[in-house]
């Protein structure tokens, strides 16, 4: 096991990263997540805390970490089902929102999802990277789940995914 001195990224969020940081690190996990999705694996449980950082600005590196909740996924024999992760962190699909207009049935069978979960999670990550404030309260997830069903409009600004996807660090 290998002592990792810099910590997590949840310790560094005391003031929003600039765009180029938070580039670096998005880039980081994203290609992370890619090598997990090709092998049939979801995290499920990304999130600052679960990313580990081998070194700072200007040249951050950064490892995911923290696979207690990942599951392999084989086609026909399982499927994501499960309520994991950490508020705040977890997309709406995996609190069971967003599945249509009620979504507070008592049916016992869950809706299954998908490792797109993860990519959620880097959506948050990045907001708060960014913004240095959650783009959803953990303890409202009927908001979550009125965005998740378009009832609401974002209050992300179009700029902020534009220019995450437009432009890689150098």
């Amino acid at each position: 096991m290998e002592f990792v001195e810099l910590g997590d990224l949840q310790s560094y969020l005391r003031a929003p990263f600039s765009e180029r940081d938070t580039q670096q690190i998005i880039l980081q996990v994203i290609r992370g997540l890619a090598c997990m999705h090709a092998a049939g694996y979801a995290h499920r449980d990304l999130k600052p805390a679960n990313l580990l950082v081998f070194s700072t600005g200007p040249q951050w590196h950064v490892k995911i970490a923290d696979f207690g909740l990942s599951k392999r996924v084989l086609t026909d024999l399982t499927s994501l089902r499960t309520n994991a992760g950490t508020q705040g962190f977890m997309a709406p699909e995996m609190l069971g929102l967003g599945f249509g207009e009620d979504d507070s049935s008592d049916d016992d069978t869950q809706k299954s999802y998908t490792n797109a979960v993860d990519i959620w999670a880097v959506g948050v990550i990045a907001y708060l990277l960014l913004t240095g404030e959650m783009p959803f309260s953990p303890s409202e997830p009927r908001a979550l789940g009125r965005y998740a069903t378009s009832s609401i409009t974002s209050s992300i600004p179009s700029c902020v995914s534009c220019q995450l996807i437009s432009s890689s660090p150098s």
